[in-house]
């Protein structure tokens, strides 16, 4: 991916805040969800925003910090191995530069989402912006999902109201259909 594409993309994604409430005195904090960096070679990362991820845009690279684990780097030293209280090697970087990124991704709750259609701008219309809100958040309300099932018949998949539906078979119909077919 270009610098530019990835830059651009992080930034929108970025703006995709959402708010979090303190049970304890009803403060409130902002938060950007995770940003899923997936790069060549099925190599997947994750930016929470903690300092991990550093992103260096003047030169398109990006580092990312994490434990140094048996699958991190081949042939690394044993992590038993140590000198004093601290295995020999419990840091690893991967640097990976801006080519190498495929793609970004987040998962958005409501609040995240709208920030982001707002990010977006002009790039999506209003009958758009519709159409996913109702796919996404609407669609999938619990209350909406359970009231469409109970007027479904589990049987047939059409309305319980539908004449298919509705018709019921004894054993006497299904031998006549199928012993006596006259």
């Amino acid at each position: 991916m270009e610098a530019g594409d990835v830059k651009a993309f992080r930034e929108n994604l970025e703006k995709a805040t959402f708010t979090m409430y303190s049970r304890k005195d009803g403060s409130a904090k902002k938060f950007i969800p995770d940003i899923n960096i997936i790069c060549d070679n099925s190599l997947n990362l994750v930016d929470d925003h903690q300092g991990a991820i550093i992103w260096d845009d003047a030169n398109s690279r990006l580092y990312a910090f994490r434990y140094n684990t048996p699958n991190m780097i081949y042939k690394n030293p044993t992590q038993a191995m140590g000198l004093g209280n601290l295995p020999k090697t419990t840091a690893a970087v991967i640097c990976v530069d801006y080519g190498e990124i495929q793609n970004l991704r987040a998962a958005f709750n409501r609040e995240a989402f709208e920030n982001f259609l707002t990010a977006l701008g002009s790039l999506i219309t209003e009958d758009q912006k519709v159409y996913l809100r109702k796919k996404l958040f609407v669609d999938v309300d619990q209350d909406i999902v359970i009231q469409r099932k109970q007027k479904t018949s589990y049987v047939t998949g059409v309305s319980k109201d539908h004449n298919i539906s509705s018709k019921h078979y004894t054993e006497m119909d299904e031998y006549n259909k199928t012993v006596h077919t006259n």
